[in-house]
């Protein structure tokens, strides 16, 4: 049996709404049905939480390179986010995370003064942070205009883009 992306997606979408109360989810797919997400919402409406169907056409937007099998044009569409959500704080989880835990406070992190997201250290690339995990301050996304500025690295031609929208996002930030 080959494991699919929604197969994935629905792991760790069953964690987060075991572990989050009141949760507010949005799938970013191309093409998954409007009856898979009602028929998710329909047993999430009892406790509160909600599945949102974020279509996504990726001729909308500029995508950069992409060097690893595990990573696809795809994962370039976290820079959109802000744009895309409106929301104070965007949680943006990769779809093979597990949560084990409530994510509300996570939402509440204090970010240190002006900045504009929090990223966990990358293992495999030092001095870099991994943009599976991402907490987005739409203020400050906004503030230091940090969309333009992803597009602005994904345009220059020379550029050679290690791992994808991640490369782009520690550069730009």
């Amino acid at each position: 049996m080959q494991i699919t992306a929604i197969d994935k997606a629905e792991t760790t979408l069953k964690s987060i709404f075991k572990h989050t109360p009141k949760a507010e989810v949005y799938l970013a797919n191309m093409d998954i049905p409007q009856e898979w997400f009602a028929a998710v919402n329909e047993k999430l409406a009892p406790v509160g939480s909600k599945l949102h169907d974020l279509k996504i056409d990726l001729n909308d937007f500029e995508i950069g390179q992409v060097n690893f099998e595990h990573i696809n044009d795809y994962s370039y569409v976290r820079i959109y986010l802000p744009r895309l959500i409106e929301a104070d704080r965007i949680l943006y989880l990769d779809s093979d995370i597990i949560v084990r835990g409530d994510l509300n406070p996570f939402l509440e992190l204090e970010l240190a003064k002006g900045k504009a997201l929090a990223m966990v250290k990358d293992i495999q690339f030092m001095g870099a942070y991994n943009s599976g995990v991402m907490l987005i301050d739409y203020d400050n996304w906004q503030r230091y205009k940090l969309e333009e500025a992803c597009i602005s690295i994904i345009n220059k031609k020379d550029l050679k883009i290690t791992n994808g929208d991640q490369t782009i996002i520690n550069m730009a930030c």
